[in-house]
């Protein structure tokens, strides 16, 4: 095992186009199932990946930005702290990074529903050029990217945008320090009794995270007691989207019931 150690991002770039080697900075989820054998990167010492910065209007979350440095950043909007507050202990949160939880491209990554409600693109670099691709195509499946051998994130970006409803419910084993059985995202900005946007997104029932804009499409520019209404089509729509599993942590059947359920608390209590 050899483990590289950049100082600058010009200098990981051109490693990672020269050697074969797997990215990391705070290796909270490498460290349980790395291979002895293979060969690392070690991004920590990158100041150019450490930026948090958050507009009116957007956030930026460089490579190297920590769970904690999000948690104490006071522009950080409220529903994504509350999300990032949810995840592992105070220890891991000092040295995860937002992005290992992103490239991880887990199906219960708890950044992941939040981040593909808001439409997020990640910025890819290698020695040669740069490119931006939305989450949506980043992800392709459970822990597949479309990232390249050369290539490095060095930052996720998304908008921000006022909802006067806002959702989220994550479902584990216990409170704090478990990994989600499902989680859900939920947005919605209702004016003058109409439904003007709808977005909802659901970890831990398919492969990837499950957004359908199609079925959020149908109900914008409806009154808000029409989609009210329509909670339980709602719900059956959403119930035959996802393919959630049995597994060790909870059955196919328990999913469908709680995403059933977080449908029609979200849907059912619009204001």
């Amino acid at each position: 095992m050899v483990k590289r150690l950049p100082s600058n991002l010009q200098d990981a770039l051109r490693i990672r186009s020269e050697e074969r080697v797997i990215p990391y900075f705070g290796g909270t989820d490498l460290m349980v199932r790395g291979n002895r054998t293979e060969n690392f990167l070690f991004l920590n010492q990158i100041s150019e990946i450490k930026d948090l910065v958050i507009t009116e209007d957007k956030m930026r979350i460089g490579a190297g930005v920590t769970y904690r440095q999000v948690l104490e950043e006071e522009k950080t909007p409220q529903l994504f702290q509350r999300i990032v507050w949810e995840i592992a202990s105070p220890p891991l949160r000092n040295m995860a990074s937002i992005i290992g939880n992103v490239c991880n491209a887990s199906p219960v990554g708890d950044t992941l529903p939040y981040f593909y409600v808001l439409n997020a693109e990640l910025e890819l670099k290698s020695a040669t050029g740069e490119r931006r691709v939305p989450i949506t195509e980043f992800i392709t499946g459970a822990r597949k990217t479309s990232l390249r051998e050369d290539e490095l994130v060095t930052a996720i970006e998304c908008e921000i945008k006022s909802f006067n409803n806002e959702y989220y419910q994550k479902v584990g084993p216990r409170k704090a320090c478990s990994i989600s059985k499902v989680d859900f995202v939920g947005l919605a900005q209702v004016e003058e009794g109409v439904v003007k946007d709808l977005r909802m997104a659901f970890g831990a029932v398919k492969d990837t995270i499950v957004r359908d804009q199609v079925l959020e499409g149908d109900y914008i520019g409806k009154s808000l007691e029409e989609v009210k209404a329509a909670a339980e089509e709602i719900a059956n729509r959403v119930d035959q989207i996802i393919t959630p599993i049995d597994d060790k942590r909870s059955t196919e059947d328990y999913r469908r019931a709680v995403v059933r359920n977080m449908v029609l608390d979200f849907v059912g209590n619009l204001k």
